[in-house]
């Protein structure tokens, strides 16, 4: 067998055994329509309890409808409004899942 090959050939064992990168960590689909968002450490992993139906048909867990789409938001870093740049950071990988 050409030394080039190999490689190739054991790409998806590699595959078959390394875990998924980006697990549904942040985002957890139940069976009865609930769907909890989960904020993480930064919010002592508190979670918010929605619906299937609150957040729309485009929103499932097989569906990434801005998938490899890059959204830009502009906040007010500081200001008599106040910062509020950090909630929206701390969303993205809540935004990213979904």
């Amino acid at each position: 067998m050409h030394p080039l090959k190999w490689p190739l050939l054991a790409l998806p064992a590699l595959v078959w055994l390394a875990p998924p990168v980006f697990a549904a960590q942040n985002v957890e689909w139940k069976d009865d329509g609930t769907v909890l968002l989960k904020l993480g450490d930064a919010y002592n992993n508190k979670v918010i309890t929605t619906s299937r139906k609150e957040l729309g048909s485009a929103f499932g867990p097989d569906k990434q409808p801005f998938k490899d789409v890059t959204i830009t938001v502009t906040v007010n870093g500081a200001g008599p409004k106040g910062g509020i740049s950090r909630p929206l950071y701390q969303f993205r990988p809540i935004w990213e899942e979904l």
